[in-house]
């Protein structure tokens, strides 16, 4: 969940069981060291979940609540839900630099989306590498990023630029993490900007 009080953190939360029509979730703890404070009355937020390959999302408010030793939260349907993306990954545009760093030679380009799973970016046009594995580097607004990657595919070559797709290889939970929320970031103010 994305809640007012940090939409930039994901907050997970277990569903527990659906009652008249409305689910009822354990109520959401982390990342924060205490339980997270109600959202305000007609507060809507935005729920996720994956189902299968895709990622679906819609905004919920909360109609009710329980407290003790397993508080709760029961979640009401605002919109209807919606798939936001039907790779493994859920994916935002996103335009930054960043850097790749090939064994024979670095170069700079831009994101020109990203995921949990790996990014899209534009470089200047070059022959393809033979590198299997190679470092990528980029600054996210939690701090830089560095991770290793691998070449998914490689575009054709367009006013001196080439289109390049790279997949994420074996990085730490914790960078996983804050790629995630970076991305429910972007899709979150792409919504919003929709909605204007």
């Amino acid at each position: 969940m994305r809640l007012p009080c940090c939409e930039f953190t994901i907050h997970p939360a277990r569903a527990e069981f659906v009652r008249s029509g409305n689910l009822v979730i354990t109520a959401p703890q982390q990342p924060h060291a205490e339980p997270v404070a109600l959202p305000d009355e007609e507060t809507m937020f935005m729920l996720g979940w994956r189902e299968g390959a895709a990622s679906k999302q819609l905004g919920v408010m909360v109609v009710d609540h329980s407290t003790g030793e397993q508080p709760t939260w029961t979640l009401h349907a605002m919109t209807h839900a919606e798939i936001l993306q039907r790779r493994n990954y859920v994916r935002a545009l996103w335009t930054n630099n960043v850097q790749l760093f090939f064994l024979n030679q670095n170069v700079n380009g831009k994101i020109a989306d990203i995921g949990e799973g790996g990014l899209r970016c534009i470089i200047p046009a070059m022959e393809e590498p033979r590198d299997l594995n190679f470092q990528v580097s980029f600054a996210l607004d939690t701090g830089p990023v560095l991770v290793t990657a691998k070449i998914a595919w490689w575009g054709e070559t367009v006013d001196g630029f080439v289109q390049v797709g790279l997949q994420f290889v074996n990085h730490e939970q914790a960078v996983r993490d804050k790629i995630r929320s970076h991305t429910f970031a972007l899709e979150l103010e792409a919504r919003r900007n929709k909605l204007k």
